[in-house]
């Protein structure tokens, strides 16, 4: 779970940026038994500081990414990139977990763990968000574990949508100056519960052990005004299987499903005539470019992903890490004129490593990359839309977890 960042001075994450990696994720809370001779509460905080560098961090086509840099007299007065300052940018984040942990259920250790976090963008400063978190893990008979969970997002900055267009020339068709984006930017709230089961012991003469998860959540996404049709809400499950083969390796494999609601919600669009066999604009022709148009648009869709992670020992103190992850997306509008949407399927695949090193008892490194590829698959074109399109995004980051404070209470 990624914690958090914070603005430090921008020389630190410019100097870590050669050789950061995927997200700032932390290394989860584990919960431990506490001993018989020490049945109190114990206070644990960790702090963890992650510099990353994104290629894509608005997920741009190739051929959109160089506008950022040198945006056209259009796109500045239509305001297609205001605050999208470069497609490119230095993220540094900060993350705080404070693990509160103690008897719980039947003397077992009840882990309450809140944290906080920031990220901050170099390049795009108005895309800086913080990220408030809240668990609590029950731990049960035979190792097993529950755990519920719940996010925060107060506000995020996710690009501009075009909200309107205005034919000024009144020729019918609408030029890059003529178009009007706002600013997209949501409120994010989550909450879910996980259930950990060991399915194998490991034992004196077995050096396996075999675990699984499942697990549900629902969440729920709300933009500002004027895209309130962008708003997503709805529930996911997940299924998980995970081998460890002593300290030497594990191997994760992991499934997931999200089936997320929008209300269909009236837009403006620029579409192309042609893609449609429709005169768009009212002027008795159906080979108009760029047209006007107000029209129904439904954002629903199911979200699948599956993948695999595998944890290989280096060494006593260094592990390295290799994951991916498809994630195949299906959209159910119907709507004629959803030209975004209406028999859209996206591909999505991720690889990554990271290697993680404990420089000491306190204190652990992990140093990865991360690239990634959307591939899009639609009956007709997003001619108007501008905010959906195949895309890569490479990732590097380095950070630091630290255990800065520990301490074990009375009986």
């Amino acid at each position: 779970m990624r914690l958090f960042t914070c603005p430090v001075p921008q020389i630190f994450p410019l100097a870590l940026a050669a050789f950061s990696m995927l997200t700032g994720t932390a290394r989860a809370q584990t919960i431990d038994t506490p001993s018989p001779s020490d049945r109190g509460w114990r206070t644990r905080i960790e702090l963890q500081v992650d510099a990353e560098y994104d290629d894509n961090v608005f997920l741009l086509a190739p051929t959109r990414k160089p506008d950022l840099a040198s945006p056209s007299a259009g796109d500045v007065t239509s305001g297609r990139f205001r605050g999208m300052e470069s497609a490119g940018d230095v993220i540094t984040d900060l993350g705080l977990g404070i693990a509160f942990r103690g008897p719980g259920l039947t003397g077992r250790t009840l882990a309450i763990v809140p944290s906080v976090g920031y990220e901050w963008y170099a390049q795009s400063p108005e895309r800086s968000n913080l990220t408030l978190g809240l668990a609590m893990e029950q731990a049960l008979p035979h190792q097993d574990m529950v755990r519920l969970r719940g996010g925060i997002v107060p506000s995020y900055f996710q690009k501009n949508y075009l909200s309107d267009a205005v034919d000024v020339s009144g020729d019918g068709v609408i030029t890059n100056d003529e178009r009007i984006y706002a600013r997209g930017e949501y409120r994010e709230t989550s909450a879910g519960i996980d259930y950990r089961h060991r399915l194998v012991k490991e034992t004196s003469s077995r050096s396996t052990s075999l675990w699984l998860t499942v697990g549900g959540a629902y969440s729920s996404k709300r933009f500002d005004a004027p895209h309130q049709g962008r708003d997503l809400s709805g529930p996911t499950a997940s299924i998980g299987l995970k081998m460890d083969r002593g300290k030497a390796f594990s191997v994760q494999v992991a499934y997931s499903q999200d089936w997320l609601d929008a209300t269909a919600d009236s837009q403006v669009m620029v579409l192309d005539e042609p893609d449609f066999g429709q005169d768009l604009n009212g002027n008795t022709t159906t080979t108009d470019l760029d047209v006007r148009v107000a029209g129904t648009v439904d954002r629903s869709r199911v979200e699948r992903a599956g993948g695999a992670r595998v944890d290989i020992a280096v060494g006593r103190r260094s592990e390295l890490r290799l994951d991916y992850e498809h994630r195949w997306r299906s959209f159910s509008s119907t709507e004629p004129l959803d030209a975004a949407n209406r028999g859209r399927r996206d591909r999505r695949d991720q690889f990554g490593a990271t290697f993680v090193s404990e420089l000491s008892r306190r204190v652990r490194m992990h140093v990865g990359a991360q690239r990634g590829a959307q591939r899009l698959d639609r009956l007709i074109g997003t001619a108007g839309a501008g905010d959906v399109d195949d895309y890569t995004r490479t990732q590097i980051q380095v950070g630091l977890t630290c255990t800065c404070l520990s301490t074990r209470g009375r009986r």
